[in-house]
């Protein structure tokens, strides 16, 4: 490691005055792409399934979930169509991966019951 890659890891605003990149690693991108994927799955699921006309006494809550993860699954694919970041897109997607792991979960629940 040379001297400035220490400062610079030392001191990681001096890069970014000085001209160099700024990397962040791709696991917090994952990270922070998942947080945001869950809770705006949750929050578009729920918006969705109000504009569709449901409620809590003509249908269940699952649909929420389908149409948050139909809807960040767009979402990913728009974004990954201008930013080819592969670790936003995987985890912008996280909730989709969820939910359908949830759904095989539950079938294979309620088979076995």
């Amino acid at each position: 490691m040379t001297l400035k890659q220490i400062y610079y890891a030392a001191r990681p605003m001096a890069a970014l005055r000085a001209g160099e990149e700024f990397r962040v690693p791709p696991a917090v991108c994952f990270i922070a792409a998942a947080v945001i994927s869950v809770i705006g799955g949750v929050a578009s699921g729920f918006e969705v399934w109000i504009l569709a006309g449901f409620n809590p006494d003509n249908s269940g809550g699952t649909l929420i979930f389908v149409f948050g993860s139909c809807t960040m699954s767009l979402f990913s694919f728009v974004l990954g169509l201008f930013w080819k970041n592969r670790a936003v897109f995987y985890g912008l997607n996280s909730f989709t991966f969820l939910t359908v792991f949830l759904l095989i979960l539950s079938i294979i629940k309620t088979k076995s019951s």
